[in-house]
This record gives C-alpha cells, structure tokens and sequence, in this order.
C-alpha cells in the first residue's frame, strides 16, 4: 500500500506527482502511456489502472475532463467504496456537481480541485491549488494533498467552488491576452515601441511578460499552448449557458481564439493571437 495513487502525468500531471514525492509522501502512478509513469522517479508504478485504484486509500485525477474521468472509473466503481477521489481536471461546476452524486451513489468521498497555475510554478514552489467537496474526505487527505504544491485552499463543502473561481481565474487571463495583444497591435501600428508600452505597467509582471513574447516574438515554447487555452475557455462558455448568465464576453475571446487556431498558431503562445489581429 501507498499513500496516495495519482492518475494522469501529463506535463501538469507529472509536475504534481514529483512535487508529492520530493515532499516525502509515498506516490502510487498510472498513465495510459506507460512510459511516462516509468520516468517518474521515486514512485511506485502500477501495473494497470485496477492496481493503481487499490493502492491507496486516497485518489488523485489530473487528467483530460471529466468525461474521460468517468469513462475510466466507471468499470472500476466497486474498488472506490471508502476512498477519497481528488478530482483535478478542469471543468465546469456542473461537472463537479455532477460527479460528486455520482461517486457519492458508490461510497466514494469526492473533492474537486482546481489549479490555478502552469506546471513550471508546481517545480518551483509556487503553484496555487483549490479544493472543495467532501469535509469529511478533506479532514483524511487534507495534509497530504497540501504537500500537492505551496499554496493549497480548501474551501469547504459547495462542490462548485473551486472550479467556478478556477473558470473566472481563466477569465482573467483571457481578457488580458486579447487586450495586450490589441494593445501591442495598436503601438506597432504608429511605430511605437513595444518598450514603451510595457514600461506603462511596471509592477505588472503578466503585461510584462505578454508585452516581451510579442516583442521578441517568441511564441514557439509554450508551456500552454494557444489551443489549450482554447479549448478551457469552452468551458468558461458552457458555464454561461447553464448558469443562465450571458456568455458575450467569453463567446467575444473565444472569436479570437478560434481565428488563430485557424490561421495554424494553435501550438504557439497565447498571445500569439496578434497575428491575426
């Protein structure tokens, strides 16, 4: 027996799973490509998914969404009884919602989660991470899941939490891309240098960091890339609709976004969105 199993090492994934055992908890992995398992050092590897779910009382998710979530527990329901799941894919609150009656039905204490940072701020101690959910599963795995990264919140019992402020975090972000890229746009129109747009916002360190990806246009290293932000801002759009709230603002980023995927800019950085400005 482990700790805690953790499901999913994709480049979030495996930044997580590392942050847990350099922090001394014994970490359980599976992936369905095994070779990235098989790099994780320090962690024991499960065979397959069924070894990986019965090996600790704790269960931790960063995959793709909570479709393939379920698409993957759903056979294996019966080894969950008792344990805690840790939900950490994006998505909407009602996915959570949802999955938490889901799991709940089988016995499962469910938490959800949100990350609120890239996997190079997890490597480096400054990740940001929500949880809401289950009290009960929180006061069992709740010192253990803080060692997930620096900074970890739980927000008690509303399951919507963390993935509602996680889709108005992203929110944010979207506005700022689209405005600096226009910004940018506009100085490069009258000859203005870059610099000097930059050097309005001294103590913003995202303008900063926006204003020289364009500058030096070095788009081509993403950590996330354009189509990734894409497709989670689908999901800042379906909250829209089940809320019943406008979805103007979302539907307004999403027409740029979808332009510059368009225009082949897919696997470059967000704000590489100037380019079809």
């Amino acid at each position: 027996m482990t700790e805690l199993s953790f499901l999913g090492l994709g480049l979030m994934g495996s930044s997580l799973a590392r942050a847990l055992v350099r922090r001394g908890v014994a970490v359980t992995v599976w992936n369905r490509s095994p070779a990235k398992a098989q790099a994780l050092v320090g962690a024991r590897v499960a065979a397959d998914l069924c070894a990986a779910l019965v090996a600790s009382p704790v269960i931790v998710i960063c995959i793709d969404n909570y479709a393939v979530t379920r698409a993957l527990l759903a056979d294996h329901l019966g080894l969950l009884a008792g344990r805690v799941v840790v939900q950490l894919s994006t998505g909407t609150p009602k996915e959570a919602t949802q999955m938490a009656d889901w799991l709940r039905q089988h016995g499962v204490r469910y938490l959800d989660g949100a990350i609120l940072c890239g996997p190079h701020d997890i490597d480096a101690d400054g990740g940001e991470i929500l949880l809401c959910g289950d009290a009960g599963g929180h006061a069992e795995a709740g010192a253990m899941l803080a060692k997930l990264a620096a900074k970890v919140r739980y927000l008690g019992g509303n399951i919507a939490a963390a993935s509602a402020l996680d889709l108005a975090w992203l929110n944010i972000w979207y506005g700022s891309f689209v405005s600096v890229a226009h910004s940018a746009a506009m100085c490069r129109a009258e000859g203005v240098d870059l610099a000097e747009f930059a050097a309005l916002f001294p103590d913003d360190a995202n303008i900063q960091w926006q204003t020289g990806l364009i500058r030096e246009e070095r788009f081509h290293e993403p950590t996330a890339t354009l189509e990734v932000w894409g497709n989670a801002l689908a999901r800042v759009q379906q909250q829209a609709r089940d809320a019943g709230i406008s979805q103007a603002i979302p539907d307004f980023y999403a027409s740029y976004f979808k332009k510059a995927v368009a225009a082949g800019l897919g696997q470059q950085e967000a704000v590489a969105i100037i380019k079809v400005l």
